[in-house]
């Protein structure tokens, strides 16, 4: 496995690279924010961020989540948003169809 970080506004930006047989190999971009403690997060956070495949937003103080802010973020098929202090209706968010992993409290 190789891990590429990338020196983005978050400092977080992993590409993890895994060779699953010797004819084919697994790309996949992940941005670690977990246990940053981070308590507020703006409507626009990720506009600018849409290759991001897997993102932790875990073990933080996150209290409210805009329903759009991940809508932009198009191949996000794994989100971890488990022990944060989330009032906001999660089965609410605009989520894409790519999303197959959902981690919740």
């Amino acid at each position: 496995m190789v891990k590429i970080c990338k020196n983005n506004n978050f400092n977080n930006i992993l590409v993890s690279v895994s060779l699953l047989d010797s004819k084919s190999l697994s790309i996949e971009t992940m941005l670690d924010l977990a246990y940053l403690d981070l308590e507020i997060l703006s409507d626009n956070a990720f506009e600018n961020i849409t290759m991001i495949e897997y993102l932790k937003l875990s073990w933080n103080r996150i209290e409210y989540l805009n329903r759009n802010i991940f809508s932009k973020i198009k191949n996000l098929f794994k989100l971890e948003i488990d022990k944060n202090r989330l009032n906001s209706n999660l089965f609410d968010l605009n989520l894409n169809n790519h999303l197959i992993y959902l981690e919740l409290d």
